[in-house]
């Protein structure tokens, strides 16, 4: 049952990143609120079904992207290695680490995301990108990396309550 709460999480992601997010821009650069969600879940200590989660939104992301339909999946699958590792090696300060894993995943999904499009011979130049959207990318996610963090521990203590000894 818990693991149903991934459908509308994930789904109120997707549509606050398509309406509200995409209108916000730095230069080029939009908030990757599912990433984000993915990414705040994943750290959590007691969440359950990460690989669903990263599936469903992976698949969602597909759904409203131009993008090749494999890419946000294996994508979002592959940040969520990146922070189950993380999480096992480098877990004493959650907030530093929802922080560092924004960087370097944000960063990694727009290289890939540039290397799939130039593999699919779309024609972008590499350094604009990286300058002109990239970069204004990873700014925003790391200002909505810590207040996403919090409201998904918020939503992690609802589903999985403390026990109480």
């Amino acid at each position: 049952m818990r693991r149903l709460v991934s459908i509308p999480v994930l789904v109120i992601a997707v549509i606050a990143q398509i309406t509200i997010f995409s209108r916000l821009k730095i230069m080029g650069g939009t908030a990757d609120v599912v990433l984000l969600v993915l990414i705040a879940w994943a750290m959590q200590e007691q969440s359950e079904g990460v690989l669903l989660w990263g599936a469903l939104g992976g698949s969602f992301v597909t759904m409203a992207s131009s993008m090749p339909l494999y890419f946000p999946f294996f994508g979002y699958l592959g940040i969520i290695a990146i922070v189950w590792f993380l999480r096992r090696q480098v877990w004493q300060s959650p907030i530093i680490a929802m922080v560092f894993v924004t960087f370097i995943s944000t960063f990694l999904f727009h290289l890939a995301s540039i290397l799939v499009l130039k593999i699919t011979d779309v024609d972008i130049p590499i350094v604009f990108s990286i300058t002109h959207v990239t970069i204004p990318s990873v700014i925003l996610n790391l200002i909505l990396a810590i207040p996403i963090y919090t409201m998904m521990r918020d939503l992690s203590i609802f589903l999985y309550p403390p026990e109480v000894a």
